[in-house]
């Protein structure tokens, strides 16, 4: 009987440790669950597959703090909303950003008992989750560099032109921009080849399209421009989470922050707004690009646009100078245009002082106006005079001649 002692001390010794480990990674009885919405997962979840359907965007939040020193589970991406991972405070692959997720898409998150890290299902644990270069993403950041491959946050191009560009069928010698999503981290500037410029992209419709005018490309399929925020969070208050500074500032009114001219376009304008610049029209569609004949564009429908959204957008072409206007410009046969949760205004008045006693003077029925700064006034344009100690030049006037200060 003594003998079998240790035999039985030993096989004691193993179940205790078998039971350790079991208490630590518990495995589910349901090793998969399917969420239509936004969803926390908790510490029971360790194994399991995640399947995230949403229809919208919807948002996976990780346990803080982390549940166990093995803690793993699986997530997948179905439907037709972008899911967001989110590390609740901790940090994922070393930053507190969320990681984004399209369908079709899966990954495995694991940990170190402190923070978490994702991998794709066929990486080594060590390697990075990024975009390959044939996905069609492209991260735009005031901090990027145009050099760099625009796949990542940390690898952002600095302008949207040089992103267009980079996107599967974007080529420069031939000036087509590709196809897919650009997403504007914070305030950035369009770049190109032309001062003032935006983004112009042109169908096969356009007459200009075998040999496109500067600064404007050739489509090769739909481009979504969306913002990219610190939380990627909605905006708030209907106001975009960023801006993309373009178009050029008047009197050269040929230059809109946006301009899409001749195809179909199924293009999509989200949470970005257009700034900076004073321009004619912050968006033109349908409208053909210049030609010798037409420098403001053929308005006869030959270039019609359709399938465009814009949402969540913004634009302010700023003081009142004639020729400005309108925020945004729909030429003929051009249709299925959405536009929700935006707002494109201007128009403010120009005031500037008059200069004392040399600042008014009148010639027959011509009255020569000097102010004491600089003005943008055009001629053409209405101008009223008030308050002036000779009431008998308060009056609506129209300006036909200009200096720089009267």
């Amino acid at each position: 009987m003594k003998k079998f002692i240790p035999i039985l001390l030993s096989f004691i010794i193993t179940l205790a440790d078998v039971e350790q480990i079991t208490a630590q990674s518990t495995i589910p009885t349901q090793t998969a669950i399917i969420k239509t919405r936004s969803y926390a997962a908790v510490a029971a979840d360790v194994g399991r597959l995640i399947v995230m359907n949403c229809s919208t965007a919807c948002t996976l939040t990780l346990p803080n703090p982390v549940p166990s020193p093995n803690w793993t589970i699986w997530v997948s991406s179905i439907g037709a909303g972008t899911v967001r991972v989110s590390p609740n405070g901790l940090q994922m692959n070393g930053s507190s950003s969320n990681l984004i997720l399209n369908a079709p898409g899966g990954l495995q998150v694991l940990t170190d008992n402190a923070n978490y890290f994702s991998i794709l299902p066929t990486q080594s644990p060590l390697a990075a989750l990024k975009p390959q270069s044939s996905d069609d993403v492209q991260y735009v950041s005031a901090n990027g560099n145009d050099s760099n491959d625009g796949l990542s946050l940390g690898t952002a191009k600095r302008t949207v032109y040089a992103a267009l560009l980079a996107l599967p069928g974007g080529n420069g010698s031939m000036l087509t921009a590709g196809h897919g999503t650009v997403w504007i981290v914070g305030n950035v500037n369009y770049g190109g080849p032309v001062t003032g410029g935006g983004f112009w992209i042109m169908g096969h419709l356009d007459p200009n399209y075998s040999s496109p005018p500067r600064g404007w490309l050739k489509s090769s399929g739909p481009i979504s421009l969306r913002a990219y925020s610190p939380n990627n969070a909605p905006a708030q208050n209907h106001m975009p989470n960023s801006y993309i500074t373009a178009g050029a500032g008047a009197p050269d009114l040929s230059k809109p922050a946006m301009w899409i001219s001749g195809l179909a376009a199924g293009y999509w304008i989200k949470d970005v707004g257009w700034g900076n610049y004073v321009a004619s029209n912050y968006i033109r569609l349908g409208i053909c690009s210049p030609t010798e004949q037409f420098p403001k564009g053929d308005r006869s429908g030959i270039c019609g646009v359709q399938q465009v959204t814009i949402d969540n957008s913004a634009g302010n072409f700023g003081e009142g100078v004639v020729g400005t206007g309108p925020g945004i410009d729909i030429g003929s046969n051009t249709f299925w245009i959405w536009i929700r949760n935006s707002a494109f205004g201007g128009g403010l008045q120009d005031l500037r002082t008059i200069a004392s006693n040399t600042g008014l003077s009148r010639s027959s029925n011509v009255v020569m106006v000097t102010t004491t700064e600089a003005h943008a006034f055009v001629v053409g344009q209405n101008v009223t005079i008030f308050n002036a100690s000779d009431p008998t030049f308060n009056a609506s006037v129209t300006i036909t001649s200009k200096g720089l200060n009267r």
